[in-house]
C-alpha cells in the first residue's frame, strides 16, 4: 500500500510539474515587478511617493483593486471590488490585460492609476450594452461641446470601443480633430491605431530626448522637409501612365515616400519632469524653441511658460492654479508669442 501510494505521488508530481514551473516562474515575475515598482517609487528622488511614510495613505504597493458600496439591491453582494485601471511597460497595447487570458493583475505588471478603475466593455456593443450607450451619449455630448478630442492612454484604450465612440462623435462632428497619447514602441502598430481612429495627431514630448543629438532628430522627424532641400518633382524621371481608356501617357513619374502620422510635438506634458528637474532650468527657453520651429502642430502644458520647478502629480496636487492677467507677458509667454 505504501509502495503504490509513493508511486502514485511520484506519478501526479510528474503531471503536475508543467503547473510547479509555472508557479516558481510566476513567483518570480511577481517578486521582481514588486521590487522594482518599489526602488522606482521610494528610492528614485523624481516619484511622487519619494520621502512619503509607508502607512495606509502612502502603500508599499499600490492596490490592484477598489471596493466600493453597492447601490443596485439586485447586486449580490453589498460591496463591489473594482480592477483599477493602469497601464503596463512593454505591452502588447492590443491585447486586454483585464480580460480572461490575462495575468498581468495576478504578476503585478500593472502599473495602476488609483483614481480610475477598469470598465468590462468587451469588444462589441452586445457585451454590455448599457456601458456603450451610457459612453456614447457622454462622447456626442463632448463632441457638441468641444471641437476636438485628446485620448489619453490611447494604446490601452480598447481598439473596437474608441473606433465605435469616434465614429458616433463624428456623425455629430464631422470635422472633430483627434490627438492621441500613443507610446505602442512600434510604428506598425502605431499604423494600426491611426488608420482605424482617424487620428489627426499623435502627440510627440521634446522633454524625452536625452542628448543635443536626439533633440535634433526628434525634430527633424517631426519637422516636415528640411529647408534647402530638394523637392520630390525634382527627382522625378521620364515615364507613362495608361488612362482610363487604355491610352498610354507620357510624363514624368516622381517617387512616392513614405509618411509618419503627422505629430503634435510638446515641449513639455503634464507627464514630463520639468526641465529644472530634467535638464536645466535655463533649457526651458531653447527647448521650446527648437519644437516651435517644426512645421507641425504643437503644445505645451500650464506650468511651463511660469517655469515651474517641479512637475505636479494631476492626481494628488490640491492647490489651485494662479490667475493670470496677462499670460503671454509671464515667464516664456512673451517669448512663444
Amino acid at each position: 500500500k505504501d509502495k503504490a501510494l509513493e508511486q502514485l505521488r511520484s506519478l501526479l508530481d510528474l503531471l503536475n510539474l508543467p503547473y510547479y514551473r509555472e508557479y516558481d516562474a510566476d513567483v518570480a515575475t511577481i517578486q521582481k515587478n514588486v521590487s522594482e515598482r518599489v526602488k522606482y517609487e521610494r528610492l528614485d528622488s523624481g516619484s511622487w511617493k519619494y520621502g512619503k511614510p509607508i502607512d495606509d495613505e502612502f502603500k508599499i504597493v499600490d492596490p490592484l483593486f477598489t471596493t466600493v458600496e453597492a447601490r443596485d439591491d439586485n447586486t449580490p453582494s453589498d460591496r463591489l471590488h473594482l480592477a483599477n485601471n493602469g497601464w503596463i511597460w512593454g505591452g502588447n497595447p492590443l491585447d486586454n490585460f483585464a480580460g480572461p487570458q490575462s495575468k498581468a493583475y495576478l504578476l503585478r505588471e500593472v502599473i495602476v492609476w488609483g483614481d480610475c478603475v477598469k470598465l468590462n466593455y468587451g469588444s462589441r456593443p452586445e457585451d454590455n450594452p448599457w456601458l456603450w450607450a451610457h459612453m456614447r451619449q457622454y462622447t456626442e455630448t463632448m463632441a457638441r461641446m468641444f471641437t476636438g478630442f485628446r485620448i489619453d492612454n490611447c494604446h490601452s484604450t480598447p481598439v473596437e470601443l474608441a473606433e465605435y465612440l469616434l465614429d458616433k462623435a463624428r456623425l455629430v462632428n464631422p470635422n472633430l480633430y483627434v490627438i492621441a497619447e500613443l507610446f505602442t514602441g512600434s510604428e506598425d502598430t502605431d499604423r494600426v491605431f491611426v488608420q482605424r481612429l482617424g487620428i489627426n495627431s499623435l502627440i510627440r514630448e521634446a522633454m524625452q530626448a536625452w542628448d543635443a543629438h536626439e533633440m535634433s532628430r526628434l525634430a527633424h522627424r517631426h519637422g516636415g522637409r528640411p529647408i534647402g532641400s530638394l523637392a520630390l518633382d525634382c527627382l522625378g524621371e521620364p515615364g507613362f501612365f495608361t488612362d482610363k481608356n487604355g491610352t498610354r501617357v507620357n510624363g514624368v513619374v516622381a517617387p512616392l515616400s513614405g509618411s509618419l502620422p503627422h505629430a503634435m510635438f510638446f515641449d513639455c506634458t503634464h507627464d514630463n519632469e520639468a526641465p529644472a528637474q530634467k535638464r536645466t532650468m535655463q533649457d526651458a527657453l531653447p527647448n521650446t524653441a527648437i519644437v516651435t520651429m517644426t512645421a507641425c502642430a504643437t503644445g505645451s502644458t500650464r506650468g511651463y511658460d511660469e517655469l515651474y520647478p517641479r512637475l505636479l502629480n494631476v492626481v494628488h496636487e490640491k492647490r489651485h492654479y494662479a490667475l493670470l492677467d496677462d499670460p503671454l507677458h509671464v515667464g516664456l509667454g512673451a517669448a512663444k508669442a
